[in-house]
């Protein structure tokens, strides 16, 4: 119904009315003058009043009509109308407000550059507790000449399961190799507590989407804590144990990858038997060496022995610079090592890969 409408019927049906009803009382008065003027014949004229009244009385119900019509569409707006008040004046019911769905940072897949890059990751539990974040800062990262980070050497606990973690970083395109080694173990008589306490512990977390890729040893027995220690190293016996040590290594983890990182100082130490112990160890099991070149200003000559080696090569970078800290070794800022990162890959081909050490190098991004 058209509230409008209704009201403008109820309008015209009142007027029309009102003037019918004075018109008539002309209208009819004239009708009987008319009549008096007849002939005074009693029967012609009741007749004829009979006939004015009948067609008078049928126009006063036909406009009863459209005056009841109209009182009842007035009725039903103001029942409307009463209906819109009551919808208008009642109070809504107020929803909460939900919080705002945050949906985290998806990870870029890594892009393959053809080399084995990777960055050494110390806090494994930081990277746990803020995988995506983190990842998303990894495969982003330009390491220079538009190398991609495509490993994470992750530190690793024995009392830690890294089933999730992994999945996570295998899911993201990422090798991933358990980081581990102290300086005293390749001592002869350590083996059995290294077996105990390491190898069982790694060969239950190796391979598979769930398991690591291989294992890193950061085990640097030049750096010994101890005088034993120190005078093993200084022993003519050190390259060769430590490459047997190796070697035990490789057998107990199967075809998993066996990645050892060596100093890149050996070959131009005083020492004697430095050249012999990296030779040693690039012939030994070891599937790739890990030269350490911390230098920010003769990286180039100071790797050159170890690239003429027939074994694969990666080259990492010292970006972890704290207080007091020789800044000769170490880059601080990202042009920095980008620039030294493209003079290796230009001077020497056959590099397998580059790594950053360690994971303070995202905060250049």
């Amino acid at each position: 119904m058209n509230p409008k409408k209704s009201a403008a019927r109820l309008v015209t049906a009142v007027t029309i009315l009102s003037l019918l009803m004075t018109t008539n009382g002309v209208v009819f008065a004239q009708e009987a003058t008319k009549a008096a003027t007849l002939p005074r014949h009693k029967s012609f004229i009741s007749a004829y009043q009979e006939k004015v009244k009948e067609k008078w009385t049928k126009k006063l119900q036909e406009i009863q009509k459209q005056l009841d019509v109209a009182l009842l569409e007035n009725q039903k707006l103001k029942q409307e109308i009463e209906t819109l008040k009551k919808q208008l004046l009642e109070p809504k019911p107020v929803t909460p407000a939900q919080p705002p769905v945050v949906t985290p940072p998806v990870p870029t897949p890594v892009v393959s550059t053809g080399l084995r890059n990777g960055i050494f990751y110390w806090h494994q539990t930081t990277l746990a507790s803020d995988a995506d974040a983190i990842l998303q800062k990894i495969a982003s990262a330009n390491i220079g000449g538009g190398q991609k980070i495509s490993e994470i050497y992750l530190n690793f606990s024995r009392s830690t399961n890294y089933a999730s973690l992994l999945t996570k970083l295998h899911t993201q395109g990422f090798k991933v190799f358990a980081l581990m080694g102290d300086s005293d173990w390749a001592i002869p008589g350590k083996w059995n507590e290294i077996q105990q306490n390491y190898v069982t512990a790694i060969q239950k977390q190796l391979g598979g989407a769930t398991g690591f890729d291989g294992i890193i040893f950061d085990v640097e027995p030049w750096a010994g804590p101890t005088a034993a220690t120190s005078a093993w190293w200084a022993s003519a016996a050190a390259p060769t144990d430590y490459s047997n040590f190796i070697a035990k290594w490789k057998q107990a983890i199967g075809n998993a990858q066996l990645y050892v990182t060596i100093a890149n100082w050996h070959d131009v130490h005083s020492q004697a038997n430095q050249k012999e112990f990296l030779q040693k160890v690039y012939e030994s099991a070891a599937d790739t060496v890990v030269i350490m070149d911390y230098s920010t200003s003769t990286y180039i000559s100071r790797i050159k022995y170890e690239m003429t080696l027939n074994k694969p090569t990666i080259i990492a970078f010292e970006t972890h610079i704290q207080a007091g800290v020789d800044t000769s070794i170490g880059f601080d800022t990202l042009s920095g090592v980008q620039k030294a990162v493209t003079d290796v890959l230009k001077t020497y081909s056959n590099v397998a890969g580059i790594a950053m050490h360690d994971e303070t190098y995202l905060r250049f991004f």
